[in-house]
């Protein structure tokens, strides 16, 4: 059965500083404590950082005559419990506390102006909003509040720019639009096959490739000639689009029909200085993407030329439209090869706001990039539209459940003892019940 998968609005929010594991699902009862000096040893002073572990609750009931002073220079993390019973007498020195669990103090002894403890840090509290500190350091029949010093809310990261990925900034003559749809008279047709221009009723005008007798006859441009190839940069992601048709004049279908093999793909050439001759796909057309023959559909692709590739030093660099089978006709036409928009990037004045570049598929009409497909060759994923609402759309013979669409996200963004938000509207077309799940791979 097939299954098509929506998705619309894809948010990966950054929280403020909290456990990756927090909230209620680590705040451990007071009832299940293990002494402090059972979990970090007897020592009073600890250099490394003390962190309280989720689901794990520590009690410093232990130290009950003011005795003890607990020097904690590498910090104190709360993610479980920390719990000062009542009869505690003791002082803490630490160089900063967070709290994403829970931090109990309370106290049932006479207010007499002599603390029982005393909790003393160089950078202030650091409380997530998954995080409660409770002290109760006067009986609940005395109306006074227990004021706090200091309290300071963790700030996001500010990675380095060199860290994430940045849109593209053209060269001085060039355009992020590298080949427009209006150029498609500076296309080659493939040595030995014959092209045709003709016209759709719109007024649309495309070329048809016929006599093809081998796989690589198609459409070429020559990137060097034209001078394409000093707006291209090497490593860097530029998207390819192409509307194309197949057709068989003997009524067999083509492969790409039949088998989801042969189809269109995206093809460069280059001769280096000294003659030597080398190909590279860059990208081909998946099965979900294909209409059937006889229908036009729309080859999206990302590409990404290496430097030998676009080398001023080389005799020869072209760039190929082509892949069917012998004996099929191809139509080309409204071909461009742009850079993508800067809102398929992170911002660059707030990247880890929000982990996710183009999680509402606003960026392009055409392209779900950063978004690509993870699955079989067939898997594809388009840009859909309801109503003026773009959406991501997963189509391709969904045979596996991990056949949907993946992005890398920010890592200098994410950081231990953080809560991220995600968010998504999806919407699945099969008669089967389904239970969506978000996957994080490292």
């Amino acid at each position: 059965m097939k299954r098509l998968l929506a998705i619309q609005t894809l948010v990966l929010l950054a929280s403020r500083r909290a456990s990756a594991q927090s909230g209620s699902d680590c705040i451990a009862s007071t009832d299940t404590c293990t002494p402090f000096s059972s979990e970090f040893g007897s020592g009073t002073s600890i250099s490394s950082e003390v962190v309280i572990p989720c689901g794990k609750c520590v009690s410093m009931g232990e130290f009950s005559d003011g005795s003890t002073s607990l020097t904690l220079s590498g910090g104190l993390t709360v993610v479980g419990t920390l719990y000062f019973p009542p009869l505690t007498e003791m002082s803490i020195a630490t160089s900063f506390l967070k709290v994403s669990g829970s931090l109990v103090m309370s106290s049932k002894t006479k207010v007499d102006g002599s603390p029982g403890v005393v909790l003393t840090n160089e950078d202030g509290v650091e409380i997530s909003s998954t995080g409660s500190m409770s002290v109760s350091a006067l009986p609940e029949t005395c109306p006074t509040m227990v004021k706090m010093k200091s309290s300071t809310r963790g700030g996001l990261p500010v990675p380095d720019a060199s860290s994430y990925p940045q849109a593209h900034v053209p060269a001085a003559g060039c355009s992020n639009t590298v080949i427009g749809s209006s150029e498609l008279s500076k296309w080659r047709t493939s040595l030995g096959a014959v092209s045709t221009v003709e016209t759709l009723d719109d007024g649309t005008q495309y070329l048809k490739i016929t006599k093809r007798q081998r796989k690589w006859q198609g459409v070429t441009m020559p990137l060097d000639i034209t001078g394409l190839s000093s707006c291209l940069v090497a490593d860097k992601t530029f998207l390819l689009r192409a509307s194309i048709m197949l057709n068989r004049t003997d009524g067999v279908r083509t492969r790409c029909d039949a088998y989801d093999r042969d189809c269109p793909s995206a093809i460069v050439g280059s001769t280096d200085s000294s003659g030597a001759a080398a190909y590279r796909v860059l990208g081909e057309t998946p099965g979900g993407a294909y209409n059937g023959d006889g229908e036009w559909f729309d080859f999206t692709t990302p590409i990404m030329f290496t430097a030998s590739e676009l080398s001023s030093e080389n005799i020869h660099t072209e760039l190929f439209l082509s892949g069917p089978e012998t004996g099929v006709d191809m139509s080309i036409g409204s071909i461009v090869l742009e850079a993508p928009s800067a809102s398929a990037f992170p911002s660059s004045t707030s990247v880890c706001n929000e982990l996710i570049a183009n999680g509402d598929a606003s960026a392009s009409d055409f392209h779900s990039y950063p978004w690509l497909p993870i699955g079989p060759r067939a898997t594809h994923v388009g840009i859909g539209n309801d109503g003026g609402n773009p959406y991501f759309e997963v189509t391709g013979r969904r045979n596996v459940q991990y056949a949907t669409l993946q992005t890398d996200i920010v890592t200098a963004c994410a950081e231990e003892h953080s809560v991220y938000e995600f968010s998504a509207r999806v919407r699945v077309g099969s008669v089967d019940e389904v239970t969506m799940s978000v996957l994080l791979k490292t």
